[in-house]
């Protein structure tokens, strides 16, 4: 009788408690139109607001460079040699590396060569969508150059495009990136591994977009097991998106004081290593407030938007 009694009393302890389990599981719904459409736009907002202390270091980055800048006629002359002899000695000018300096005579073809590289970089893009792109950056970097602002190194071309005054000091980390392409298997990786850089637009919009999972609800199917691990990685998978761009503006910044020290004087190869030096503080900024504030922009927007118990 006993045993009976007991057998009884299990199955009523455990039904009871498969029935409590179901009464105190809590089940949520997803957040409304509102709700994501507002966590959004205070994500972004607040991915923007990280972004305007690199706008400050790097403005006075950038002032400090344009001062070391300054070259007297004498040091310009001598830079200028130096430049036509690190070419020479480098094998860089038997590799077909040129400097082409933007005058008033050459701009049309300084624009169309730097139009023609992003256009090829974003060769994977429809035209529709490419050329507004390429039209938008080749402008923007080309109207950097003509004032003495930037200058590059176009891979597809072999050519680096710079300043016809200014910045000559900067022919030496170009020089850098073209010995990286022309002269490194190592290097050459590094190059076309920049494109990974680009990630860092989709790492953001899926991070913004994807609905934070509710604490009782599981990943399903790839799609949302990736997209899910993105969101959640946010901050580093954008900073890893630009490593390859630090790694080989770092390289290139090497070679280019390597270069400058063997064809200059002390002095002016120290103005080429601080500026080496203080250019690059520009690219890593950027990658650690783009890593910062995206991550940021995430927690905000799933602070607004996020599932909630149904009561």
């Amino acid at each position: 009788m006993s045993v009976f009694l007991d057998i009884c009393i299990n199955k009523v302890d455990r039904k009871d408690f498969k029935m409590s389990s179901i009464h105190n599981e809590q089940k949520y719904k997803p957040p409304g139109i509102l709700a994501s459409a507002g966590g959004i736009f205070a994500g972004s907002m607040a991915s923007g607001l990280v972004n305007k202390p690199n706008i400050i270091i790097n403005s006075k980055l950038m002032d400090k460079v344009y001062v070391v800048n300054n070259l007297n006629p004498d040091e310009f002359s001598r830079v200028s040699k130096g430049i036509d002899k690190t070419l020479k000695d480098t094998g860089l000018s038997k590799k077909g590396t040129a400097i082409l300096k933007t005058t008033k005579e050459n701009s049309d073809k300084a624009l169309k060569l730097i139009k023609e590289e992003f256009n090829k970089k974003f060769s994977f893009l429809p035209q529709k969508i490419r050329k507004p792109i390429t039209k938008f950056m080749s402008d923007s970097l080309y109207i950097n150059i003509k004032f003495g602002q930037n200058a590059v190194y176009l891979v597809n071309f072999n050519k680096i495009i710079m300043p016809e005054k200014n910045l000559l000091l900067f022919a030496f980390h170009e020089m850098g990136h073209a010995a990286n392409y022309n002269l490194s298997k190592a290097g050459k990786l590094l190059q076309k591994s920049r494109f990974l850089g680009l990630l860092v637009l989709p790492i953001a919009l899926i991070s913004l977009f994807k609905t934070k999972k509710a604490p009782d609800e599981k990943t399903t199917g790839i799609i949302d097991r990736t997209t899910n691990f993105i969101k959640e990685n946010a901050g580093k998978l954008t900073f890893l998106a630009f490593v390859p761009m630090l790694a080989e503006e770092a390289l290139a910044s090497i070679k280019g004081n390597g270069f400058a020290k063997k064809v200059l004087d002390p002095s002016l190869a120290k103005k080429v290593s601080k500026n080496n030096k203080l250019t690059y503080l520009t690219y890593l900024t950027a990658a650690l407030c783009s890593s910062i504030g995206i991550a940021l922009g995430v927690k905000v927007k799933d602070a607004i938007a996020k599932p909630k118990p149904v009561e």
